[in-house]
């Protein structure tokens, strides 16, 4: 299997920097992940790696952080990664990094995401 390669848009290098101020580990731990996705194509369960639907079809999310039972999610314990993996050329492109609230609230999910805004 091919290693796919990474590559991050803006909007996701911006999101990182904003998360590093919170919590300088998150970069490690982000980019850790995408490595591992990058040299699997895959991620084990506890990523909760799923299809994304909507305005995002056609995109992933996977889960860096999530909040322990009973806390409140915030930006430093609901670290969440949309991706989309382009096969034939096995690019893997970093969309947007941060939590829920924050990548998917307000999403009008009757208008799909253009994807002349997800190119690189």
């Amino acid at each position: 299997m091919k290693r796919l390669r990474f590559i991050p848009r803006k909007d996701f290098q911006k999101d990182l920097k904003e998360l590093a101020r919170i919590d300088k580990t998150i970069i490690d731990d982000v980019m850790a992940d995408i490595d591992l996705l990058c040299e699997n194509q895959q991620l084990p369960a506890e990523f909760m790696d799923h299809a994304l639907t909507g305005r995002l079809e056609g995109y992933r999310d996977f889960h860096v952080r999530t909040p322990e039972k009973g806390k409140s999610p915030v930006e430093s314990n609901d670290v969440v990664v949309i991706y989309r993996i382009v096969e034939n050329k096995l690019i893997v492109v970093g969309l947007r990094v941060g939590s829920h609230s924050k990548l998917f609230n307000g999403l009008d999910s009757s208008v799909k995401y253009k994807n002349n805004r997800l190119k690189n």
